[in-house]
């Protein structure tokens, strides 16, 4: 039986040579490992929006062009859409709006916690029906084992909020949420799915090839699950303003 390696041997190996690194590992440390990775990166972005957010005077908040067109297209008439610009122009709204700049950064902070327990929803998720779809093809997996899989193959994640949080540093602009579909097809997608089909093979002894199926079938379920949404929203969003 191979010894279990330590977090510095896995995260030593895992950016050039993942198959020692999802050799022989702890798994209780590895999931410990991954939900600081998870909950600090979302954190991390919520204080960047924080002070983003300082810096906007919402006090002067108005109704613009493309606002106006959106609620055309919604239905509203042009004697409604006046209606809702006397309101934003109205001493109410710019106290209430200036109200509610002083706890945004509160309520940023609190979404980036927020985040992060949807993103532990959504592994919890994805570690019960993985290791339900090894089961079935005749493995040993353990849904322990597969969830410390795919928590430390959140990794190229972790960076890629990082990345955003530096970005919204560097411009000074709050960084807006991708849609789920985009934040799929990115070059830190492709990386997770190698290090989780690389990470499978070598935890089960199968082939990459049968990990790879199924990593890249659940891949593939999520993509067609998230379109399936975004198109609800637009056939949502089209009844209303019809």
């Amino acid at each position: 039986m191979n010894e279990k390696k330590g977090l510095g041997y896995v995260l030593k190996n895992i950016f050039f040579k993942p198959a020692l690194a999802f050799d022989s590992f702890k798994v209780g440390s590895a999931i410990v490992f991954a939900l600081v990775l998870i909950f600090s990166a979302n954190i991390f972005n919520g204080i960047i929006q924080v002070d983003t957010v300082k810096e906007l005077d919402l006090t002067e908040f108005e109704l613009t062009d493309e606002m106006i067109e959106q609620y055309r297209d919604m239905g509203y008439s042009e004697e409604e859409i006046k209606e809702i610009e006397k309101t934003f122009d109205s001493q109410d709204f710019q106290d209430t709006m200036g109200v509610v700049g002083k706890f945004a950064g509160v309520f940023s902070f609190i979404g980036g916690v927020i985040a992060g327990i949807g993103v532990c929803i959504g592994w919890l998720i994805k570690g019960g029906i993985i290791t339900l779809v090894f089961s079935f093809m005749g493995t040993k997996a353990k849904f322990g084992e597969t969830m410390a899989i795919i928590g430390l193959a959140w990794i190229p994640f972790f960076i890629r909020e990082i990345l955003r949080g530096i970005m919204t540093l560097a411009t000074g602009e709050a960084a807006g949420a991708a849609s789920s579909m985009v934040n799929n097809l990115d070059i830190f997608v492709l990386w997770n799915v190698i290090l989780l089909i690389i990470g499978f093979s070598v935890n089960l002894k199968i082939s990459k090839k049968r990990t790879g199926a199924v990593v890249i079938g659940y891949w593939a379920f999520t993509m067609l699950f998230y379109f399936g949404i975004d198109q609800l929203g637009k056939l949502l969003v089209g009844a209303i303003g019809g």
